[in-house]
């Protein structure tokens, strides 16, 4: 799935590449902004984990999640629901309406009501670097997932590389368990 590259920039991919974790689920990538890299203050925002459909159930065991289980449900069918930067992408051309999006559109409003962002052009998210927290789809949609150790030490090392490859200046956490 290709992602429209008019509000992102691949700039960072080269050192996100190399996180070994991207290399199995490259659609988890973190969303880095077209504006991102010309900020004098560059921002990360950090969610708590992605959701994907309740018909899926590849991601309910962490050990198989993180050896790679794969994202396809019983019968092929892919989830977009961990496509960080298409979900974003999306958001943006849809200016967030939909109703999950919620998260997304406080976000965004809060990022532009502050001295930092209220010049954006379309929408704050064309000027940070977003991802979620936890590496792993929570379990049921809606809800916070439920945090192995596994989970712990995954998102704390991603988190940590991604931090060191794009180098953000503020990290902002929007999630209860994050």
């Amino acid at each position: 799935m290709s992602v429209n590259t008019d509000f992102l920039t691949l700039e960072y991919d080269q050192f996100l590449d190399k996180i070994p974790h991207y290399g199995i689920y490259h659609q988890m990538r973190p969303w880095i902004g077209k504006g991102y890299p010309l900020q004098s203050h560059k921002v990360l925002l950090v969610a708590e984990s992605h959701y994907v459909g309740k018909q899926f159930e590849f991601h309910r065991d962490p050990e198989k999640w993180y050896d790679g289980v794969g994202t396809d449900d019983s019968k092929g069918v892919k989830s977009k629901g961990f496509w960080t930067r298409t979900i974003i992408a999306e958001g943006i051309k849809n200016k967030w309406r939909e109703k999950s999006a919620v998260l997304y559109r406080n976000m965004d409003s809060a990022l532009r009501s502050s001295r930092l962002f209220y010049t954006c052009p379309t929408n704050a998210f064309t000027e940070v670097a977003f991802m979620n927290y936890f590496q792993r789809p929570a379990e049921i949609s809606g809800k916070s997932i439920k945090v192995s150790k596994q989970d712990a030490l995954v998102a704390s090392q991603v988190f940590r590389e991604v931090v060191c490859a794009i180098r953000p200046d503020a990290v902002i956490f929007c999630g209860v368990v994050a």
